[in-house]
């Protein structure tokens, strides 16, 4: 009697660690080494989803490996086409912690990538891994937050040859480049909650977007003093047929009567500056030298003491006279 109570125990304990083992579908985890901006590695969780067209870590994760984020704009479209933005990405490496194998690629960054994985803790007491088995994730069966997800760009090319199937089909075990990866098969029955990882990029709307941008707007709504610089070169533009070279008026914001008197105050600082180069003479033959060059290719041409109109006595550009400058 004593004996078949036990037995009727254990048939019930094995019971319940399988419906919990498959109580919904095992996604595939994986234990890596990423490496930070100085080429350090640090152990991180990621999702192995082939349904992901993307890559994909938490910011938590590049923040504390410090790794250098990049502007994009990409639209991530999940179940029932609902839409998140993602808006700065990152390029590093992740390389196995049971093989040589690495990989370098571009992941987006999300302020979550999934819920904890798996929703509930299951017992390994009736799950016989083999001994040589060297699992991606040692601790598939422990809820846990994943700090990324490694998508279909990848998953295909970390597969191994080497499948086993355990507890009556219940557990696969899948060999790959990162270790064996566990999934299950699962069962039809009531499903409480349940987890997709479906990850697309709208090129057709991205697309959409870069026309609409191209298009430039409807009405070019100029301002009025755009409108007036405009005018002014339509008005005082004029070319030289025999050099090719424009003349353009100076423009001014206001009238130009109230310059002032410049010239004493330009002469002051030309005198200035003759002292100053006296004593630099390396720098005085630099000076006389441009100023050579800037008179032989006609950008400037001597007065001879003539006549000169206050309008064009403007020695200093940049400094006015009497609280008004030629830029203004």
């Amino acid at each position: 009697m004593q004996a078949e109570a036990s037995h009727a125990s254990t048939y019930r304990a094995r019971k319940r660690c399988r419906s919990i083992a498959t109580s919904e579908g095992l996604l595939s985890t994986a234990i890596v080494n990423i490496l930070d901006r100085e080429n350090k590695s640090h152990t991180c969780r990621l999702l192995l989803d082939p349904g992901s067209q993307k890559h994909f870590l938490t910011y938590k994760l590049p923040n504390k490996l410090r790794l250098t984020k990049r502007p994009v704009n990409l639209p991530v479209t999940g179940v029932e086409l609902m839409q998140t933005s993602v808006k700065a990405s990152v390029m590093t490496s992740i390389q196995s912690r049971v093989s040589n194998y690495s990989a370098t690629m571009q992941f987006f960054l999300l302020s979550k990538a999934t819920n904890w994985l798996p929703s509930q803790q299951f017992s390994l007491k009736n799950i016989k891994i083999p001994s040589h088995v060297k699992l991606a994730d040692p601790k598939f069966n422990t809820p846990a937050e994943a700090d990324g997800i490694l998508g279909i760009g990848l998953f295909y090319g970390l597969l191994r040859t080497g499948q086993i199937s355990l507890l009556d089909d219940s557990i696969i075990l899948q060999n790959s480049h990162l270790g064996w990866i566990v999934g299950n098969h699962e069962k039809p029955r009531i499903i409480r909650s349940a987890v997709c990882n479906v990850a697309t990029f709208g090129i057709e709307e991205q697309l959409a977007k870069f026309w609409i941008i191209e298009q430039g707007p409807e009405e070019n709504a100029m301002s009025v003093e755009e409108k007036a610089c405009e005018e002014h070169y339509r008005n005082h533009t004029r070319r030289d047929e025999s050099t090719g070279k424009y003349t353009v008026r100076l423009p001014f914001r206001d009238n130009s009567d109230g310059l002032g008197e410049s010239y004493a105050n330009a002469l002051r600082r030309f005198h200035s500056l003759e002292r100053s180069l006296s004593r630099k003479q390396e720098t005085k033959e630099q000076y006389v030298t441009f100023m050579k060059e800037f008179l032989e290719l006609g950008h400037m041409s001597e007065v001879n003491n003539r006549p000169l109109l206050k309008a064009t006595i403007i020695f200093t550009a940049s400094r006015g006279n009497e609280a008004i400058e030629s830029n203004d």
